[in-house]
């Protein structure tokens, strides 16, 4: 019988190709950590932040700047974490944009009050580079820029960081001063057009075309009134509220005309009397600016006021706008008031008052 035997130096040459297999089977199983790249919300303003530490989501002044005009512009984010020594902030802007370092350059991108780093420009590209560690993960840089001349346009400015493969982009928005003309603005434009307005109600603001004045007697004087809110959207030029009495037969008749068919209109500035034939009208006016002329304005001339039996100016407005809401609490009150006498025929009395709103812009 054959045996073999190994000695020493075969044994230490099995020893090391298998501790050589284990380190490979190793490594395939223990995962390799890798950074991954984080999105951040980078943004700009017009104004220093000079909270501490800053605050990235407050925008003073939006990034709106004059074509070809150097401006300083302060632009911040926060990072996934701090910076360490010799990590770096790269913004690089489009093509045409002249930039540098602010007058005032960064050096306290955290402003804790100790120097961190500094800037510097190649090209369209600001680099940041720290040299020594922060302590607060929100950062701010300044950087002159310059956007290229007569172009009102939006430009899209990148940055990158070697902190945690940070990335992220910000707007720039320049106007060309000489429209001016912007590419960020719209202009929205409507134009509204004259209005007019009339609505006839009952004292209790329900929309009516009836008055009645209901049975009368040789005695007492019956009354009926109704409200006028008249409107207008014009600021300037006068609007008018005209009054006419169409019907057939001017006045309040019964039939066919002539004074055996009708109640008396009553004299101009004349109350309506009870035991006396009459007929007549008489205004108020509560909060419009609608102001009664003529007879019809009681404050110069009182009394009761016949309804004309052709188009004649009621009440006039110079001054606008005027809110003819029904309930809005500007209106007119027209109480019709008449009377009977002995001499006046039984029958059913009807007149056909006409309100028209007219205006000279």
């Amino acid at each position: 019988m054959n045996i073999k035997y190994f000695n020493s130096r075969s044994k230490g040459k099995i020893t090391r190709v298998f501790i050589a297999l284990l380190i490979i089977l190793f490594s395939l199983y223990v995962p390799i950590q890798k950074a991954e790249a984080t999105g951040i919300q980078v943004y700009a303003d017009l104004t220093q932040d000079v909270a501490s530490p800053h605050v990235p989501s407050t925008v003073t002044t939006q990034p709106l700047i004059a074509d070809n005009t150097s401006t300083d512009i302060y632009y911040s984010y926060d990072a996934t974490s701090v910076f360490a020594n010799t990590d770096t902030v790269i913004f690089t802007f489009p093509a045409g944009f002249t930039i540098a370092s602010c007058t005032a350059a960064t050096t306290d991108a955290d402003n804790d009050t100790t120097p961190d780093g500094s800037g510097s420009v190649s090209s369209t590209q600001y680099t940041y580079t720290f040299t020594a560690a922060t302590t607060d993960t929100e950062v701010e840089f300044c950087i002159d820029t310059t956007s290229p001349t007569a172009t009102a346009s939006n430009y899209s400015v990148s940055m990158s960081s070697t902190n945690d493969s940070d990335f992220g982009a910000v707007m720039v928005y320049a106007y060309d001063d000489a429209g001016p003309t912007y590419q960020n603005r719209i202009n929205v434009t409507a134009l509204v057009t004259p209005i007019l307005a009339l609505t006839i109600t009952d004292t209790s603001d329900t929309e009516t075309d009836d008055c009645d004045l209901g049975v009368l007697d040789i005695v007492s004087v019956n009354t009926c009134a109704y409200r006028l809110y008249p409107g207008t959207n014009q600021t300037t030029g006068t609007s008018t509220l005209q009054i006419d009495d169409i019907s057939t037969n001017a006045g309040l008749t019964k039939g066919a005309g002539g004074d055996s068919d009708d109640i008396d209109n009553t004299a101009a500035n004349t109350d309506v009397a009870g035991g006396t034939e009459g007929n007549g009208i008489v205004a108020t006016e509560t909060g419009t600016s609608y102001d009664l002329q003529g007879n019809y304005d009681d404050s110069g001339s009182p009394g009761d006021d016949p309804v004309p039996s052709s188009l004649t100016t009621f009440a006039q407005t110079s001054s606008g706008p005027i809110d003819g809401t029904v309930g809005g609490g500007n209106y007119l009150l027209v109480t019709h008031r008449a009377a009977a006498d002995t001499g006046t025929e039984t029958g059913a009395y009807v007149q056909t008052v006409q309100y028209t709103v007219v205006a000279d812009p």
